[in-house]
């Protein structure tokens, strides 16, 4: 009888183009030709005796149009402790077609490798349809995730005596931030991380914003903050306060033209602070991308629900595109290697609103409510993550709106304000 052979030379790789022309084309499922490699590892594992495609590192998931065959043979065989015979498996699916003298190990290769290609296919498609839509935020991020999913590790990891990668951290460039608890525990905002200020309104997140960019602009670092709710003027106008509230009150009293030659004094030697206002158009990653110049910037979004994805869609329209614009947030702090710092509300029962999103994205959160009656009161700090430090206990601040100043106070300190504020208002 002669001996049926099956050829296993390997053909050269598809090219892209290739991948994504085969994926543009209706095909019938992969499994129903008889030398498709899920038809030929199934041949392979009943040949062998005993059907276990996990220990050659296949999982259900790729076996596609097999999935009933690949669920029957896995049954017989915990129940029985060997592969069905084969002539079980043929008589009770005839789509199926056994070939023998097929080597297991080669056979899941070449299925790894076809689930390799249709997840290049797919990935390639959905890039070029956003790449069409000019969505080019999307379509890097999707090539990203798909080429995250095909790439397999193969660097060893680290052992514990290695601190060649802190040390390495320890000489990049971190964007200072006001004194304070913040700033004792996380020495600095640091590159390619995404923090979050998140408060109810009328908390004073964004005065807390101008008190970042206010003391990043004094460290030498460059600030574009994003204002996608108040106007540039009313941005620049608390930004201003604060420059001149750091020269004294009387500094707030003086004439415009002084006012004028006050700031430019202040900000000689420090870095530029640019503010963009609700008109200036929508903001996407591709314009956070556009802004920054060079890596020793901070960008602000005030705030994170007035973005658009970068298909052009509201952030308001619903928690799957806030939950988009996360991402992508995320994701371009990441590739520009700058940190960014965004405000993010929080609702009555004290969660990020829109989307849990906002907290898995977000590198470090701080929430911030206000405990006392008045405006001017104490502020309660919470520290709700942190992916680079442990978290702290949570702290006080008295918010001062004139000056846009959080200083943090003690316990005790925050318990004698909050008194006195109540029995003022109260009396």
């Amino acid at each position: 009888m002669r001996e049926e052979t099956v050829v296993t030379t390997q053909h050269p790789a598809p090219t892209l183009l290739q991948l994504v022309e085969a994926g543009r084309e209706e095909q019938a499922p992969s499994g129903t030709h008889p030398h498709a490699p899920e038809q030929l590892l199934v041949s392979a594992l009943l040949e062998s005796g005993r059907y276990d495609p996990r220990s050659y590192g296949v999982p259900p998931s790729w076996f596609h149009s097999l999935g009933q065959v690949h669920r029957f043979c896995l049954d017989y065989q915990e129940s029985e402790g060997v592969a069905p015979p084969v002539h079980l498996v043929t008589a009770r699916f005839p789509s199926f077609v056994f070939t023998p003298g097929i080597g297991a190990s080669w056979a899941a290769h070449e299925v790894g490798q076809a689930e390799t290609n249709r997840t290049l296919r797919k990935g390639l498609t959905k890039a070029l349809q956003a790449t069409g839509d000019e969505a080019y935020g999307e379509a890097v991020g999707i090539m990203r995730d798909t080429i995250d999913a095909v790439t397999t590790a193969s660097r060893p990891g680290t052992v514990l005596t290695d601190f060649s990668d802190v040390r390495a951290h320890a000489d990049r460039a971190v964007c200072p931030i006001p004194p304070g608890v913040l700033a004792n525990l996380t020495g600095g905002h640091g590159a390619g991380q995404l923090w979050l200020i998140a408060a109810l309104w009328g908390v004073g997140k964004t005065f807390k914003l101008c008190e970042h960019a206010i003391a990043a602009a004094e460290g030498g670092w460059d600030v574009v903050f994003f204002s996608l709710e108040m106007t540039t003027g009313d941005i620049l106008a608390r930004l201003r306060s604060k420059v001149l509230a750091s020269m004294g009150q009387q500094a707030l009293l003086t004439d415009l033209d002084t006012q004028e030659a006050l700031v430019a004094r202040w900000q000689e030697g420090k870095g530029l602070i640019e503010v963009r206002g609700p008109d200036r158009g929508r903001v996407d990653v591709s314009v956070i991308a556009g802004a920054v110049s060079q890596p020793r910037t901070l960008v602000i979004l005030d705030y994170m629900a007035k973005m658009y994805s970068s298909d052009g869609t509201h952030a308001g329209s619903g928690w799957e595109v806030l939950s988009l614009v996360s991402k992508e947030v995320a994701q371009t702090a990441g590739w520009l290697n700058v940190p960014i710092l965004g405000a993010a509300q929080i609702n009555r029962q004290g969660q990020l609103a829109g989307t849990i999103a906002l907290e898995q994205d977000a590198d470090l959160i701080v929430e911030q409510k206000r405990i006392g009656p008045k405006v001017d009161s104490v502020r309660l700090n919470t520290l709700v993550k942190s992916r680079h430090t442990a978290l702290h206990v949570p702290w006080y601040s008295r918010f001062d709106p004139v000056g846009a100043r959080f200083d943090d106070i003690s316990g005790e300190e925050a318990m004698r304000l909050r008194i006195k504020d109540e029995s003022l208002l109260f009396s």
